[in-house]
């Protein structure tokens, strides 16, 4: 039973280790010889030099592992504010320099959608040029498209100047009569997530690029596990957070970024040098939807359960869909098999034999559901 007296905190004291801050290992867990910069997963220091060299490396064996992509191919790279963004380019741009047999032999074409509508237009248009400014300076290719008029008229314009993006004092307005009032924020929010994917997809093709690469982190996938069990989407966890989706005949998207967590990427910044561009965000209830909620679960409790976002992933990655129907008819907006309807078991029936066995006595076997086959 719980203890709720005085004594409560003794307990406490008794029983828990105490956490000894000197315990931490103060030399490089890798050589051995320097002194440890970096303290990741709570427990495993390295020297700056083994922690770039490790990163580095990390990267280069997802794409070496993996091998999706061949040599001279256009790889259209998604551009999201911030570190994750910053070190892909960084990671692309020295693997691509190198006079190695690792040398990276693809060819990056980076691609940013505007839709900062809680900025103003003077702030909307400064961030188009310093982000224009950070890709010439990794000297890459970069092209520009504004979300709400690919929205509006289902087309994709595709911008080299970034002068030429349309930008609006209403804009936020008209991106929220888009969808109807009644409309959830839950609903509100995957509509828009597939508005991307269909514009990542459509640009690549338009721009000859068989594959783009994502800044999802580890974080990113664990979120969208839980959110899509969340939503009934379950059956779909393979396309949407494996490391290859390839719903799409013509183009992949990958999420090379996929094992990272974010303080190796502040890090691995930190140690180049390398300033992410970075905005004020716009201020998000956490509790609006269940996007936003799962998020707000996963960062809390990794908080306090450093093993959390790698646990909730590794499940998550053991999960595949169901080949039975993979030829069903596709959906018109997200592109992927649609289940059928008179599938004997629901999640409700699921629900409903779970209680079933929970509170199942010898006996009673009458009880049982009736839709439901007892194993």
């Amino acid at each position: 039973m719980c203890s709720i007296g005085d004594d409560y905190q003794d307990e406490v004291e008794n029983y828990m280790e105490k956490l000894d801050i000197v315990k931490v290992e103060k030399t490089c867990n890798k050589c051995r010889e320097q002194k440890s910069n970096v303290l990741l997963r709570g427990k495993h220091g390295y020297c700056k030099s083994c922690f770039l060299i490790g990163t580095e490396h990390k990267f280069k064996a997802f794409l070496g592992k993996h091998r999706f992509i061949r040599k001279d191919d256009y790889v259209l790279v998604n551009y999201n504010l911030g570190h994750p963004i910053t070190s892909l380019l960084h990671f692309l741009r020295s693997g691509i320099d190198i006079k190695t047999p690792k040398q990276l032999k693809f060819k990056p074409i980076i691609f940013y959608i505007e839709r900062n509508y809680h900025l103003s237009v003077e702030d909307r248009r400064c961030l188009l040029e310093n982000i224009n400014n950070q890709i010439k300076g990794f000297n890459f290719d970069i092209y520009f498209v504004s979300f709400l008029e690919y929205v509006e008229t289902s087309e994709i314009r595709l911008k080299i100047n970034f002068g030429d993006i349309p930008l609006g004092t209403d804009d936020l307005n008209k991106i929220n009569r888009i969808c109807n009032e009644k409309v959830t924020p839950t609903i509100r929010t995957e509509l828009y997530k597939q508005f991307e994917r269909r514009l990542l997809i459509g640009s690549a093709k338009k721009l000859g690029c068989r594959h783009v690469f994502m800044c999802d982190l580890a974080v990113d996938v664990a979120s969208q596990i839980l959110t899509n069990v969340s939503l009934g989407r379950g059956t779909y966890l393979e396309m949407d957070i494996g490391i290859c989706d390839s719903r799409d005949n013509d183009v992949n998207i990958i999420k090379p970024l996929r094992f990272f967590d974010i303080k190796e990427l502040v890090f691995y910044n930190h140690f180049n040098d390398l300033i992410p561009i970075v905005i004020r965000e716009d201020q998000v209830d956490p509790y609006s939807s269940v996007q936003n909620l799962m998020v707000n679960f996963v960062q809390n409790l990794q908080t306090n359960f450093p093993s959390t976002i790698t646990t909730v992933v590794k499940t998550g990655d053991k999960l595949s869909m169901d080949k039975g129907i993979s030829n069903n008819r596709k959906c018109e907006l997200c592109s992927l098999p649609i289940e059928d309807r008179n599938s004997r078991l629901t999640s409700a029936e699921a629900t409903d034999f779970s209680h079933w066995l929970s509170t199942f006595q010898p006996g009673l076997e009458d009880q049982s559901p009736k839709d439901i086959t007892k194993p």
